[in-house]
């Protein structure tokens, strides 16, 4: 049996699926007015399946209840408004809302459209991963813009431009920022959108041109630094160029005050190289005087001290006492003369020639020199000893020389009258246990090495510590000539062999309380056996 069906119901049909499957929200109100005949309501009489999706809510507990009954917040919307202008000039109202009233939290479009004096129809749409994205994306354009103008790099994106051949001719800024804007001294607006040879007249000859056509052409990225001084620009800019598009951006940092320092050090380079070269040919100069004439000087030292030796010898009897004293001077300043002279000798030997150096025992020194002093120390009931001293890489000429001139000291500094007691003993210490300031800093990346200390004791008449610095110089002496023999030199040899040994030397002492010379030298092996 066919059945039939009339237009209007096939048309009513249609129209109720579309209803059903369209995706937006949709209701259709009746108008309910107050007694001014203005809104005062909307009564459901259709919604979409959407919508109730959307609110949560069944067709039956929607259809027949009012608006404001439902979703009193709907007064504050733009729906409300919408509604009235509806109504008000028959004219259809699209908009865009956040709804978050009633427990909704919405990003809508909405649209609202007369039907017939006494019906509305309202649609939307959901807009939140729309919205969510927008607001993402204009957060991200607002961050990449702060970045930019904020940013300590020039920044520059240029589009080409090009002639009827297709050959570049110049740039336009498409985007640039506040640095560049304050190098060019010019106004952003005045800029974006702008050909740069235009704004910079000519600016085709120079290397920034070429470099961006360079990268435009090629595809391939540019980096370098340059002195610009162009467009009243006098400064040092590290560019880079990388094609972005069929547009290059280009950013650029100053370094200015980077490359004056580098310039200004490696002038000083320059200068403390050119310093250091005079200074050791200077150094070579006095070092080869200073043995030269300390050399030369022997000679007629020995011919005074021959003569004076005759007269006192020969013709002692005949001289007045007077004369006889006089002799007696002459002799001792002659002989303080040569000492002195062969000290200078000494000293300056250290300061010529090349270190031999080889594993040594400075027990064997200690007891070689102790031998060779053994008729002084025999003669003062003096004493020597030493504990376990340890073997290290040194020059034996050298260390010799430091161990007799710290003995020497030590037997010849006391008080009348009292026996000379003089001490050595050793022990290994880290690095950072050696008192600060004594040795120099490691370079980075060495590792650390241990240092021996030696203590060289004695009982003497000391000094007083205030004097330490002068110590260890030439001709500085804390005692009188008439007191204590010496030419003030002993000791700056004995700062000179530690230092060419790469290790360094300091005093500890009171008057009246003798004195400890404390030695660090680099480690070499264990020490031996005490004597």
């Amino acid at each position: 049996m066919n059945t039939a069906f009339s237009p209007d119901h096939l048309l009513e049909k249609m129209f109720g699926s579309v209803l059903e499957t369209m995706l937006d929200g949709l209701s259709v109100y009746r108008i309910v007015r107050d007694e001014n005949g203005a809104l005062a309501d909307l009564v459901y009489e259709y919604v979409s399946d959407q919508m109730l999706k959307d609110i949560g809510l069944t067709r039956e507990q929607v259809i027949g209840k009012t608006q404001l009954q439902l979703f009193p917040g709907v007064r504050h919307s733009r729906f409300w408004s919408a509604y009235i202008t509806v109504m008000q000039t028959g004219e259809s109202q699209t908009f865009e809302d956040h709804y978050h009233y009633d427990g909704v939290d919405n990003h809508i479009r909405g649209r609202v459209s007369l039907v017939d004096a006494d019906h509305l129809i309202s649609a939307y749409q959901i807009l939140n991963e729309v919205k969510s994205a927008r607001i993402e994306s204009e957060e991200q354009a607002r961050l990449l813009s702060s970045v930019i103008h904020n940013s300590p790099n020039g920044i520059i994106l240029a589009d080409p431009i090009r002639n009827a051949e297709g050959r570049i001719v110049d740039f336009t800024y498409r985007l640039t920022n506040e640095f560049n804007a304050r190098v060019v001294g010019m106004k952003l607006e005045d800029m974006i959108g702008k050909p740069i040879g235009t704004l910079f007249p000519g600016w085709q000859e120079i290397s920034l041109f070429k470099s961006m056509v360079q990268v435009c052409e090629t595809g391939r990225p540019i980096q370098y630094s340059e002195k610009y001084e162009s467009f009243g620009i006098n400064a040092w800019f590290k560019y880079y160029y990388v094609k972005h598009g069929d547009s290059v951006l280009m950013s650029f940092l100053d370094v200015t005050a980077i490359k004056q320092a580098q310039l200004e050090q490696e002038r000083q380079a320059q200068a403390l190289a050119l310093a250091n070269t005079e200074l050791k040919r200077s150094n070579e100069y006095l070092q080869q005087f200073a043995y030269v004439a300390s050399h030369d000087l022997q000679e007629p030292l020995r011919k005074i001290q021959s003569f004076s030796d005759i007269l006192t010898t020969e013709y002692a009897d005949g001289l007045p006492d007077k004369a006889r004293q006089m002799l007696n001077r002459i002799q001792s300043a002659a002989g303080r003369m040569s000492q002195l002279v062969r000290d200078l000798l000494t000293y300056s030997r250290l300061s010529m020639m090349p270190s031999e150096f080889q594993m040594l025992d400075l027990n064997e020194v200690v007891d070689s020199i102790r031998f060779d002093q053994e008729l002084a120390i025999g003669g003062s009931s003096a004493s020597v000893k030493r504990g376990r001293l340890p073997s290290l890489p040194a020059d034996p000429a050298q260390m010799y020389q430091l161990f007799q001139n710290l003995i020497g000291n030590a037997l010849k500094y006391v008080a009348p009258k009292q026996a000379p007691r003089v001490s050595i003993e050793s022990r290994l210490l880290p690095y950072r246990e050696v008192p600060e300031g004594l040795l120099p800093d490691l370079p980075p990346g060495m590792p650390e090495r241990d240092y021996w200390e030696i203590a060289v004791s004695d009982n003497g008449i000391g000094f007083d510590e205030k004097y330490l610095d002068r110590l260890f110089q030439m001709f500085q002496r804390l005692h009188g000539k008439t007191e204590f023999q010496g030419s003030g030199i002993g000791l700056a040899i004995c700062k000179r062999v530690v230092e060419n040994h790469q290790g360094a030397i300091t005093a500890r002492s009171r008057p009246g309380e003798g004195a400890t010379f404390l030695i660090y030298l680099p480690a070499g092996t264990e020490p031996a056996d005490p004597v």
